[in-house]
C-alpha cells in the first residue's frame, strides 16, 4: 500500500473517504501487508484513518526517515526495511 501520509500515532490516514473502505478491504484480504511510504510523508496526516502501523507486516520508507521515527516503527512490532539512499 502506498499512503499519502503516515505517522506513529495516526498510522495511515488518507485525505479521501472514498478510498478508506477499498484500502481496508485490501488489507483484510491480503496474506501480508507492506507499506511503501516516502519518508517525506512521515508525520503528515489525512482526515480518514485506514490502519495502524502494526497492521502491516513490513514498512519500507524512503532513506531520509529519521532514526527516532525508525525506532518508533520498530517499536510498533512492524519490520522496517530502510531504502538505500540514491
Amino acid at each position: 500500500m502506498g499512503p499519502s501520509s503516515w505517522d506513529l500515532l495516526r498510522g495511515v490516514p488518507i485525505a479521501s473517504d472514498a478510498e478508506v473502505e477499498v484500502k481496508r478491504a485490501a488489507l483484510e484480504c491480503s496474506r501480508s501487508a507492506v507499506l511503501v511510504a516516502g519518508s517525506s510523508k512521515f508525520g503528515t496526516f489525512g482526515k480518514y484513518r485506514v490502519a495502524s502501523l502494526s497492521d502491516f507486516d513490513a514498512i519500507i520508507p524512503g532513506p531520509a526517515l529519521t532514526e527516532a521515527a525508525a525506532e518508533g516503527v520498530r517499536g510498533s512490532g512492524t519490520e522496517l526495511h530502510l531504502a538505500a539512499p540514491a
